[in-house]
């Protein structure tokens, strides 16, 4: 198999789409809604499985959440 180069660009898609909370207290980690961030989440990725966008961009369908906070003082993190 020959490897054949090009002048055009490749542009690479994502290969998953992250929802990214990150808390600055361990209060605000712990008072946060993780049901609700959840559901909306999951809603997205409904969404976008019936409207066919997940069609045209397969990593819609790898998508993720991760709600963290790190006491950087103490060197402790928490992620959920």
């Amino acid at each position: 198999m020959a490897c054949v180069a090009t002048s055009k660009p490749v542009y690479l898609q994502p290969c998953a789409v992250a929802v990214l909370f990150t808390c600055c207290s361990g209060l605000c980690a712990s008072n946060s809604n993780t049901s609700v961030i959840a559901v909306q989440t999951a809603q997205a990725l409904w969404q976008d499985i019936q409207s066919g966008a997940a069609e045209a961009n397969p990593a819609l369908l790898c998508r993720f959440l991760v709600l963290t906070f790190g006491d950087l003082k103490h060197f402790d993190f928490h992620y959920w």
